[in-house]
């Protein structure tokens, strides 16, 4: 009766094993194949501004770093919040405006959603002259 239960424990640990196993592989082709449809579609949007975005759709640091910012006060054209954390912008804060729409957010917040978008978080135009726009 003894060897029976190992025998049946063994085979279910080792059942469970390769579930395990073969979910993990699963979920690796399924990534694998989505980055080829990302890079096949990027591949039809055509080229890029200046390189500046990678093929998941983000900018790379060094182009992030080189937009503007400014320090924020009560009387700036700006909206009083960041769209993205939602908390309110306090006079003498650094905000990034983006140089095509506008639009003011932490430094720390729109350099985090623009590593892996190209485009405003508030009104989705591309960050960049000459990046096409991205409807997700």
């Amino acid at each position: 009766f003894e060897t029976n239960v190992v025998i049946i424990l063994a085979a279910v640990f080792f059942a469970l094993l390769f579930a395990i196993g073969l979910n993990s592989l699963a979920r690796c082709a399924l990534r694998y194949v989505g980055r080829g449809a990302t890079a096949a579609a990027a591949g039809e949007g055509g080229a890029t501004a200046r390189g500046a975005c990678r093929g998941g759709g983000g900018i790379k640091r060094r182009v992030i770093r080189s937009l503007p910012v400014e320090v924020y006060g009560s009387g700036e054209d700006i909206d009083g919040v960041c769209v993205i954390c939602l908390s309110e912008f306090v006079d003498g804060e650094k905000v990034r405006v983006l140089p095509l729409c506008g639009h003011g957010f932490h430094v720390r917040c729109v350099d985090a959603w623009l590593v892996s978008h190209g485009s405003c978080p508030t009104c989705r135009r591309p960050v960049l002259e000459g990046a096409p726009a991205k409807s997700e």
